[in-house]
């Protein structure tokens, strides 16, 4: 009987500590699950790694979309009104046109990432840093409207597929922290760095035979598109 409790408790260590992969039909021996301990500071030293690798990544996204929606803002200022024949109430309607895609979209572009996975979101990243650089030479309010109708279904992808990303990487009670962070901190900071950012742009004259506002699409939308 002890030889058999001892054999017991050499199977029972070997499934602590040998790690428990999926077969091949992704199932997993629930008796061999159940015995297996994770330790706590492998646990947190791999964390402390996801943050340091994911989360920058993440930030940096969302610190872009965050960038492009502040722009509009500061070219309005700048007298895109004027140039284009706006008016403050075309101005309006095309800041609507944005938001209304945006959130029409939202759902189809969650489960697009979740079929297609992460590389829908640098598609996502280049395709608005595009439509970012073409707002640059826009010259009616047709143009300004499309623009922002394509602005706002790039960009649709961006929070959803973050979120998603995050959602892969951590257990949930870690999700909400992480994504409270990249919300925040990348929405802030972009809207404190993109009045200095467009102020600085502006204040250049002109770049080629782009000036005043289009000088802030211009150099963003490339900044977007190739980093």
């Amino acid at each position: 009987m002890c030889d058999t409790a001892t054999q017991s408790e050499k199977h029972t260590g070997n499934l602590l500590s040998a790690p428990v992969f999926p077969g091949p039909d992704n199932s997993i021996d629930a008796e061999a699950a159940r015995h297996y301990v994770i330790d706590p500071a492998a646990e947190a030293r791999l964390v402390r790694k996801q943050d340091l690798r994911v989360l920058p990544m993440v930030f940096l996204m969302y610190f872009f979309t965050f960038l492009d929606r502040t722009n509009l803002g500061n070219a309005k200022v700048a007298g895109i009104e004027a140039d284009l024949g706006l008016g403050a109430y075309g101005f309006n309607v095309g800041a609507c046109l944005y938001y209304g895609i945006y959130f029409f979209a939202d759902i189809p572009a969650s489960l697009s990432v979740k079929k297609f996975g992460f590389i829908m979101l640098p598609i996502s990243c280049i395709a608005f840093g595009i439509v970012t650089l073409c707002t640059a030479f826009i010259h009616n309010e047709g143009s300004f409207y499309a623009i922002r109708l394509l602005l706002g279904l790039s960009e649709s992808f961006q929070f959803p597929g973050l979120s998603y990303v995050i959602s892969r990487f951590y257990r949930r009670s870690e999700v909400t922290t992480r994504v409270s962070f990249f919300m925040l901190a990348a929405a802030g900071l972009s809207s404190a760095f993109g009045g200095l950012l467009a102020s600085g742009l502006l204040s250049l004259g002109s770049i080629g035979s782009v000036s005043s506002w289009r000088n802030i699409f211009l150099v963003e939308g490339h900044v977007f598109s190739f980093l």
